[in-house]
C-alpha cells in the first residue's frame, strides 16, 4: 500500500506486482548495465532512488553501481567507459566525453561521468564540462609549425637585419650629437631634446623588432591546428586553449631560428665584409703607389694619369666604400641616381663624409680624395685600415703586380690589350713602381720606356707597337691580327724570360 493518511489517496500494489517489477528491473539492469530513473518511475514508483537502492543492496549477486543524476550505471560499464576514456587520452591526448559515453545517458549523466573522470585523473585539463586534454598535447603540436617557422624566419631575416642597422645608425647619430654639444648649455639643451627624439626612434625600432619576433597570433595558430589531421575533430575550445599555450613556445622557436638565420647571414656578411675591407685596403695602397710613380713623368702626362686614377680606381674605391656602408649589392655597378639617393638617406656625419668623397673625384689632385678617405675609414663609418705602404709592403705589392700582369699577359689574345699589359709590366720591372693606366696612354708609356730599356727589348717593343697600330688602323682582318699577335708574342716571351732570369739571380 503506497500512500496513507498524509495524502488524499493511496495506491495499492499487490505483492505479486511488486515482485514482478523488482525482477524486471533487476533483469534489465543486469542485461544492460544501467537503469534510468524515469523508466522505473513509469511503473508508479514514487521514490525511485530509494526503491533502486534497496533493491540493489538487498540483491546479493548484484555488483556495485554508480549513482548518476538520472540513471544508475553498473561498475562494469563504468570501468569499460573509464578504460576507453584513458585509452583515447593516451592516443589523442584529448577527449570528448560525449563521444564515448553510452548513448542512452542524458547530458546530465554524461556530466556526472566527466566529474568522476576528473576526480580520478588530476593531471587532465577540463574544459566546458565535457572536454579533457593533456598538457603534453601542446608540445606534440609544435612540429606542425616547423616548416612555417623556417619559411617565416628566412623571409624576415633581412627585415630583422635592417631593423638592427637602423637602431645602430640612430645610436651613432645620438653619440655624435652629444659630442658636438658638449660644453655648451644651449647646445646641450638642444641635444637633450635630440636625445629624447633618438630614444623615441629606438622605441620604434624596438617595437619593430618585437613585431618581427612574433611568429603567429593565437587566431592564426588555431587555423593551422584545424588543418592538422590529428586534430581534425578536436573541439574549438581545446584548440583555442592550445593556441594560447603555444604562443610563447612558438615565438621562442621562431626567435631562435631567426637568430640562427641572422647569425649565419652575419657570419657570411662578416667574412664578405672582411674580404671587402681587405680589397679596399689593397686598392687604396695601389692608388697611393700609382700616384707616387707619376713623378717620373712630365707634369702634363702625370696630370692626365692622375685624372685617370680619379675617374677609375678612386671611383671604384668610393663606390665600394658606399656599398659597404649602405649594404648595397654590386656597388661597382650603381648609377649616380642610386648613389645620391643612398647618401641622402644617411645620417650625419656619414652623409657629409660621402658627399666630400664623391666630390673629391672631380678634383685635379688626389689630396682631397685622401682626406675624404680618412673620414670614411673611421670606425663608425667603414672601419678601414688605410695606410701608405712601407718599403717592405711596397716590394711585395710590386712583385704581386708583376706576377698578376704576367699571368694576364699569358692569357691575353687581343693585340692592343697585350701591348698595354706589356708596357705596364715593363714599367714596373724597369722603375720598380706600380702604375695604373689605360690603353690610351700606351704611346706615352712607350716613349718613356724606350729610354729605359736595352736595345733588344726596345726594338721588340717598337716593332710590336708598329704591328698593333697597323692592325688597329687597317681593316683588322685575321692576317693583320696574327701578325700583330706574333710580334706581341715575341715581346711577351722576351719579357717573361727576363723576369725568370731576374728571379733566379
Amino acid at each position: 500500500l503506497y500512500g496513507g493518511n498524509q495524502v488524499e489517496r493511496a495506491v495499492y500494489m499487490p505483492e505479486i506486482c511488486v515482485e514482478k517489477l523488482k525482477s524486471h528491473v533487476l533483469d534489465f539492469y543486469r542485461k544492460n548495465g544501467y537503469i534510468e530513473l524515469s523508466y522505473v518511475k513509469k511503473f508508479g514508483v514514487s521514490d525511485v532512488s530509494q526503491f533502486l537502492t534497496r533493491l540493489l543492496i538487498s540483491e546479493n549477486g548484484c555488483e556495485p553501481y554508480k549513482n548518476l543524476k538520472e540513471s544508475l550505471l553498473s561498475e562494469k560499464l563504468w570501468l569499460e567507459f573509464e578504460s576507453v576514456a584513458k585509452e583515447t587520452m593516451a592516443q589523442n591526448l584529448w577527449l570528448d566525453v560525449s563521444t564515448i559515453a553510452p548513448e542512452v545517458l542524458s547530458d546530465a549523466d554524461i556530466c556526472c561521468l566527466a566529474d568522476m573522470l576528473e576526480k580520478g585523473n588530476k593531471k587532465w585539463n577540463r574544459l566546458e564540462d565535457l572536454y579533457f586534454f593533456d598538457e603534453s598535447l601542446a608540445n606534440s603540436c609544435l612540429h606542425l609549425f616547423d616548416l612555417l617557422i623556417l619559411e617565416k624566419a628566412d623571409k624576415d631575416a633581412p627585415l630583422y637585419k635592417k631593423s638592427l642597422q637602423q637602431q645602430q645608425q640612430h645610436q651613432k647619430g645620438a653619440c655624435q650629437s652629444q659630442e658636438k654639444a658638449r660644453g655648451k648649455k644651449k647646445a646641450a639643451a638642444h641635444v637633450k631634446g635630440k636625445k629624447k627624439k633618438v630614444g623615441n626612434d629606438n622605441d620604434e625600432d624596438e617595437t619593430s623588432r618585437s613585431a618581427l619576433s612574433t611568429f603567429m597570433t593565437a587566431e592564426q595558430i588555431v587555423t593551422v591546428l584545424k588543418d592538422s589531421v590529428t586534430l581534425e575533430n578536436c573541439p574549438d575550445c581545446i584548440l583555442e586553449e592550445l593556441s594560447e599555450m603555444l604562443v610563447s613556445p612558438l615565438n621562442a622557436k621562431y626567435r631562435a631560428r631567426l637568430d640562427a638565420v641572422f647569425l649565419i647571414a652575419y657570419d657570411s656578411h662578416r667574412k664578405t665584409r672582411t674580404d671587402l675591407s681587405e680589397k679596399m685596403n689593397r686598392l687604396y695602397s695601389t692608388i697611393t703607389l700609382s700616384d707616387l710613380s707619376l713623378s717620373v713623368f712630365d707634369e702634363k702626362l702625370a696630370q692626365q694619369l692622375r685624372l685617370h686614377l680619379l675617374r677609375g680606381a678612386c671611383t671604384d674605391l668610393a663606390n665600394l666604400a658606399l656599398g659597404d656602408y649602405a649594404d648595397m649589392p654590386n656597388p661597382l655597378e650603381i648609377t649616380k641616381k642610386v648613389r645620391d639617393s643612398a647618401i641622402q638617406e644617411m645620417v650625419s656625419p656619414a652623409k657629409e663624409y660621402f658627399d666630400a668623397l664623391f666630390a673629391s673625384l672631380g678634383e685635379k689632385t688626389l689630396q682631397p680624395f685622401y682626406d675624404a678617405m680618412e673620414k670614411i675609414a673611421l670606425p663608425n663609418i667603414c672601419s678601414l685600415n688605410l695606410y701608405h705602404p712601407d718599403r717592405k709592403t711596397k716590394t711585395e705589392m710590386v712583385n704581386n703586380r708583376c706576377n698578376y700582369l704576367a699571368e694576364e699577359l699569358k692569357a691575353c689574345s687581343e693585340p692592343a690589350t697585350a701591348l698595354l699589359l706589356s708596357c705596364l709590366l715593363l714599367f714596373t720591372l724597369t722603375t720598380n713602381q706600380l702604375l695604373l693606366a689605360s690603353g690610351k696612354f700606351v704611346p706615352q708609356l712607350i716613349a718613356f720606356l724606350v729610354d729605359q730599356l736595352p736595345s733588344d727589348m726596345k726594338e721588340l717593343l717598337l716593332q710590336a707597337q708598329e704591328a698593333v697600330v697597323s692592325f688597329l688602323k687597317g681593316e683588322q682582318d685575321e692576317e693583320s691580327k696574327n701578325t700583330a699577335m706574333e710580334m706581341v708574342h715575341l715581346l711577351r716571351e722576351k719579357i717573361l724570360t727576363d723576369m725568370e732570369e731576374k728571379v733566379k739571380l
